[in-house]
């Protein structure tokens, strides 16, 4: 998923998503990148949408 114009990242990847004084940031393997605000609404989205799925299995 693209959560920046310069990062793509897959979400079974991403360790973590903070708020940061700066903006959004997740957490993938141990670095943080970047989220911009373009595409935070859209990766909340799918995290809530994945971790749905994992609680159904």
């Amino acid at each position: 998923m693209r959560i920046h114009r310069s990062f793509l990242v897959q979400l079974a990847l991403i360790a973590e998503l903070r708020l940061t004084n700066s903006g959004y940031v997740v957490v993938v393997d141990g670095t943080e990148l970047p989220v911009s605000r373009r595409h935070t609404r859209e990766l909340k989205d799918r995290l809530v949408r994945a971790a749905k799925q994992d609680w159904t299995r």
